[in-house]
């Protein structure tokens, strides 16, 4: 009987030039990534983490550019405040539409940049990536990025236009709301997509008209697909510095759409956009030994 391979921790995987990059789409899509929760068992990171890791091991690799996920919209509304993010402050009933999966930021890497990358653990590049723990400067201007890889999440009208990501079997769809309006108009605050792109043989189901429509759409989206991450990166760095794709957020206007974690949970994990050295955080157990050291204190 064939044995079956158990995904490793981020923590358990040796160091190399790139490990969340993967050679074709689907291999992108599909790949398990697990990190520590705070039960110290595996938890599953979400498919916009991985994506975003992965850009970010390519920009460091062509030295242009700087991607940040930020935590899904579920995280930040949970019922349980240990389940928030963060936990110790209340969170608004409703999160503001401008509220994004992804961000990309205008930035030049050193060489000195790229090589303290490279000698960083996965981990501690993946952690570099979250916007929680190494926000940008304040008042860097940044683009807003919607990541959607299902037919039911939604794409919401943003004040200014921004980024949207499909990521289906097939391709990754690199978009601006703009044009995904012009194309498929929107209800309400909500912005219309091709669900058929999840279920490609919806494409041929209904009367002859509406078939011809959604085979002349599809064709269209062929435009905007991008069958590996090393496409993705090189399509929204262009989009992002070409005319009419300036800039759509600043991270002081971002702050503004989310609940902010203390200053001290805020610390940088040490890479260009942070004053701190240490891309590896505490350990829960040594935080804990300092909290007890404190008390003695």
């Amino acid at each position: 009987m064939a044995s079956t391979s158990v995904p490793k921790k981020l923590r358990e995987i040796p160091n190399s030039e790139h490990f969340f990059c993967k050679p074709t789409w689907k291999e992108q899509r599909t790949q398990p990534v697990l990190d520590q929760n705070a039960e110290y068992g595996k938890r599953k990171i979400p498919e916009h983490e991985t994506l975003t890791a992965a850009l970010q091991e390519l920009a460091a690799k062509h030295g242009h550019g700087f991607f940040f996920y930020l935590p899904t919209r579920s995280s930040l509304t949970s019922a349980s405040s240990e389940d928030r993010i963060p936990p110790e402050r209340q969170t608004p009933r409703v999160i503001s539409a401008d509220y994004p999966d992804m961000l990309y930021a205008d930035y030049s890497w050193t060489l000195g940049d790229q090589q303290k990358f490279l000698e960083t653990s996965h981990r501690g590049r993946y952690l570099k990536s979250g916007f929680l723990t190494n926000a940008a400067q304040f008042q860097c201007p940044v683009t807003a990025i919607q990541f959607v890889d299902r037919p039911n999440v939604k794409i919401n009208r943003t004040t200014s236009d921004s980024m949207v990501l499909l990521s289906t079997d097939a391709a990754l769809f690199v978009m601006r709301t703009s044009e995904l309006e012009d194309q498929f108009g929107h209800k309400g605050d909500q912005l219309n997509k091709p669900s058929y792109l999840w279920n490609l043989d919806a494409v041929e189901k209904g009367q002859e008209q509406e078939r011809r429509a959604k085979r002349l759409k599809l064709d269209m989206l062929q435009g905007y697909a991008c069958g590996t991450a090393e496409e993705a990166y090189h399509t929204i760095v262009r989009r992002c510095s070409e005319a009419g794709g300036d800039a759509t957020i600043t991270v002081q206007q971002l702050w503004q759409t989310i609940p902010r974690p203390s200053s001290q949970a805020a610390s940088s994990v040490g890479t260009m956009f942070g004053e701190g050295s240490n891309a590896e955080p505490p350990t829960r157990r040594g935080e804990i030994r300092r909290r007890g050291a404190d008390r003695r204190g």
